[in-house]
């Protein structure tokens, strides 16, 4: 996030006290705001995945970018503050209208998309 670490750190203790969270990361001296791929390769890095297995999920263009940048799969979500036209603009390759929806898609569950997720590339 490019929110404060310790705010970022808080709000996912109080918005998923029970979520299986390995890392979580705002904004920390020294380190590039998105959409510099620093920080979302350092993430990679602790995680032991090279960025091209992994899916960098958000609700604005600089998401979008920072997830290409890093080598990564850029995927929109239609429930931030930014609309479709922004993130199809930035090169999302997916785009997700509900939070169920996206974790159909990363659990792989198959078969065919739902209403709710736009495929790209768009």
């Amino acid at each position: 996030s490019n929110k404060a670490d310790d705010f970022a750190r808080e709000m996912a203790e109080a918005l998923l006290p029970d979520g299986d969270l390995t890392v979580v990361r705002g904004e920390l001296p020294g380190v590039p705001r998105k959409p510099d791929p620093t920080a979302a390769l350092e993430l990679a890095r602790l995680l032991e995945i090279p960025p091209a297995r992994l899916a960098f999920v958000g609700d604005s263009g600089i998401d979008v970018s920072t997830g290409r940048a890093a080598g990564m799969t850029p995927l929109g979500v239609l429930w931030g503050y930014r609309d479709r036209e922004e993130l199809e603009s930035a090169g999302a390759e997916a785009l997700f209208a509900t939070p169920a929806a996206l974790g159909d898609y990363l659990l792989g569950a198959g078969g065919d998309p739902s209403p709710e997720v736009i495929h790209g590339p768009l």
